[in-house]
């Protein structure tokens, strides 16, 4: 059950229940009508609970069955029945049932016991819960704990939180070429929180975290719409991170965030982390009036998996830091920085001296983890002015401290100003400042997702986007930028290429990110992206055409993907790409027969790439893969041409071409490979025949091809002796094969 014993009432602890040789009948009917607003008549039973004294086991023979009438009956399915960890069962019917009788029957065997039951018919206080689950940072989880207890006091919902532990204190990234970061931490609950607080308020390991639905990302509600069933889940609603949406609740401004200051006091935090949260108020007020900037790097910048998500406003520029600071120092005001990367902010307190602090110089003992970071937000929301990125960390730190936003950089300058500030103090940061590679990237994408925004001039767009690639080739969402870039330019056919060479070739899980690409349509790099990508789909820019079908296909519209896979067809491009597309999002088409499908050359193409797909097939096996290395084709060929005058002459040609044909073989195997790492073939040890075949490493056959490969090694004036030391192993490998197909014969033979 998801409720806590302090949510729920006994509606039957006055009832006196009627008992039977073999059964306990309740009538509910003269229950007290005081249920909450949306079950006054306590008519919605929430769960029946049974205990039994004596005999547990008695609890797997019972039956129950509910009415509204006591004529029509309905027998508890057994999936609403569970054993709770002090061994009661319940069965959980969630306010979805009228209950006014029940009848609970015993098992034969237990009909002695039956007087051993105690019976709870239990009702929530609560019409629901409002649940901040969210599992990722502690700024993202905090925000929703705050918003809870917010539209909790709105709704006269109950609040309820989960915290669940996490691996981010422990593998969060700390230290990227020697660059130090903060890393996330979370802590776990019993450390963060209170006691008294979780009893009263956790729901872990009852209620999942969640952080892709609930209110916030579902929509504006009345108060009156939260209230009416059915939920968003059996037991009430998720809350996020923000609940701007909800204008019919919270008003049409933010003046709502004025609670948060009053809000954040309703938590009870555990004592180890109440006394940094006294510590960092304490400071504090040594500093008197100061303003804080919080310069945000982390996952954003340095996690490649996040970096695809062009986050650009969750960080903050150093351009843009720099900035701040400078108008900041002109009004005379004490400056603190926090930051989670510890490089860069030393390297500001570096170039400024005396003029500005860090947070870390004031802690009286020196914190990590999420002890340094709640003593950071504590102190950050005691600023005068907090200027901050679009992360939820400077976020709650506004919140609990000025019930407000704080100052986000990308909203503080306009679209011109932040376009202007980044390139005239991005030399300048270079010059002064030694930053990550990643940190100069970072800087480059946002010059370049703002100049989408200013529909900039493309050569300069370009070549912000080709400066952050210099800086970080993996961050793919830099070539989605240099690609629009080159679109806006007119430069199509470039644009192209860097779909071949960036995208198809380089990706090895290609399938992935582009699933995650048109997850991404929403944000404004991929809505270009994918809109261009239709625009200029033509025989001219088969690539393109080929990213139009399969975003085609994805939607189900096999008549476009067609039409745009014949452009890429046209052009002879690469097979192997074109059959990687189509695996993956044409599966269906791909098993029916092409010619049903695709017009003639693409059917060409799929005959030609199922041929050389048999011929992998049918090197399935150990004892093929061993003939196919290179010392057994040359040993079998000698064999072969040593028959005849004539094999003998071609025989040095033959030999050449063969060695020459499995270089290019292994070449055109390795590229393949390299594109598409799933083509590798296993290794040797995996075949069931392997004991069998690695014989084959001992025939003649084999032996004779190892000793040539051993004396064309050989070079200089060394491989004349090279060779005559290779017609002399012939000799002895003739010898040796020949005593053992003598001694075999005779053993044959007795």
């Amino acid at each position: 059950m998801i409720w806590q014993e302090k949510d729920l009432m006994d509606i039957a602890k006055n009832i006196k229940p009627m008992l039977d040789r073999n059964s306990i009948f309740f009538d509910l009917t003269s229950i007290e009508s005081n249920g909450h607003i949306l079950n006054k008549d306590n008519g919605l039973v929430e769960c029946i609970r049974i205990t039994s004294k004596t005999q547990k086991i008695i609890l797997n023979t019972l039956t129950i069955e509910i009415s509204s009438d006591n004529s029509h009956y309905k027998k508890i399915d057994k999936n609403r029945l569970e054993i709770d960890k002090q061994g009661r069962l319940e069965a959980n019917l969630c306010e979805e049932y009228v209950v006014r009788y029940i009848r609970i029957f015993v098992g034969e065997d237990f009909m002695e016991f039956i007087g051993d039951l105690e019976v709870e018919v239990l009702n929530r206080k609560f019409p629901c819960l409002l649940v901040a689950a969210r599992s990722d940072g502690f700024g993202a989880r905090m925000l929703p704990i705050l918003n809870a207890l917010y539209l909790a006091e709105k709704t006269g919902f109950k609040f309820g939180f989960v915290w669940e532990t996490s691996d981010y204190d422990q593998m969060s990234l700390k230290d990227v070429g020697g660059n130090k970061l903060e890393g996330i931490s979370v802590g776990t609950e019993d450390f963060i929180f209170d006691k008294s607080f979780i009893e009263s308020y956790s729901y872990l390991d009852k209620i999942a975290g969640n952080a892709l639905t609930g209110l916030g990302l579902s929509g504006d509600y009345t108060i009156e719409e939260l209230s009416k069933r059915p939920f968003e889940e059996k037991w009430g609603y998720y809350v996020q991170y923000s609940i701007a949406v909800m204008k019919s609740i919270i008003g049409d401004d933010d003046s709502y965030l004025k609670e948060y200051p009053r809000l954040f006091k309703k938590i009870k935090f555990s004592k180890t982390i109440q006394k940094v949260i006294d510590e960092a108020n304490f400071q504090a007020k040594k500093l008197s009036e100061f303003v804080a900037i919080h310069i945000r790097a982390g996952d954003s910048i340095f996690d490649a998996k996040i970096q695809l998500h062009a986050y650009w406003k969750k960080a903050m520029p150093a351009e843009i830091a720099m900035e701040i600071i400078e108008e900041a120092l002109k009004s005379g005001k004490n400056i603190l920085l926090f930051g989670d990367d510890i490089s860069e902010i030393q390297e500001f307190k570096k170039y400024y001296g005396e003029k500005i602090h860090l947070s870390s110089e004031f802690a009286s003992q020196e914190l990590s983890g999420v002890l340094k970071l709640i003593f950071d937000i504590i102190l950050m929301s005691n600023a005068q002015e907090i200027y901050s990125a679009g992360s939820s960390f400077g976020r709650t730190a506004a919140h609990i401290g000025l019930g407000r936003y704080p100052k986000m950089w990308y909203t503080y300058y306009n679209h011109q100003q932040k376009y202007e500030i980044i390139q005239k103090n991005f030399d300048k940061i270079n010059q002064y400042f030694n930053l990550h590679p990643n940190q100069r990237a970072y800087s480059l994408f946002a010059l370049c997702s703002i100049a989408t925004l200013l529909r900039k001039n493309g050569k300069e767009w370009i070549g912000f986007a080709n400066r952050a690639i210099e800086y970080d080739k993996s961050n793919i969402a830099t070539y989605i930028h240099q690609f629009n870039a080159l679109i806006f330019s007119a430069n199509y056919k470039d644009a192209d290429l860097v779909l071949q060479n960036e995208i198809f070739i380089r990706n090895e899980k290609l399938e992935g990110l582009l699933k995650r690409i048109i997850r991404l349509q929403n944000v404004l790099e991929y809505r270009f992206f994918v809109g261009y990508i239709f625009k200029f789909a033509s025989i001219h820019y088969p690539n393109i055409s080929l990213l139009a079908a399969y975003f085609s296909a994805t939607e189900q519209d096999f008549v476009a993907a067609m039409k745009y896979l014949n452009n890429y067809v046209s052009k002879n491009m690469d097979n192997d790409i074109l059959m990687k597309i189509l695996k993956m999002a044409m599966p269906q088409i791909i098993k029916q027969q092409p010619s049903r499908h695709f017009d003639a050359k693409l059917a060409l193409l799929t005959k030609e790439n199922d041929t050389k797909q048999k011929r992998i097939n049918e090197l399935d096996n150990a004892k093929t893969r061993i003939h196919s290395h290179l010392a057994y084709k040359l040993g079998s060929a000698m064999i072969l041409n040593a028959r005849s005058f004539l094999g003998w002459v071609r025989m040095p040609y033959v030999l050449s071409y063969i060695k020459e044909s499995h270089r290019e073989e292994q070449r055109k195997y390795q590229e393949r490979v390299a594109k598409n790492p799933s083509l590798k073939l296993p290794k040797l040890e995996s075949y069931p025949d392997y004991k069998e075949a690695i014989k084959e490493k001992q025939c003649f056959t084999y032996k004779l091809g190892e000793a040539l490969i051993k004396a064309n090694n050989v070079r200089g004036g060394g491989r004349i002796f090279a060779y005559l030391r290779f017609f002399q192993e012939v000799r002895e490998l003739r010898k040796e094969f020949r005593g053992k197909i003598k001694s075999q014969n005779k053993g044959e033979n007795k």
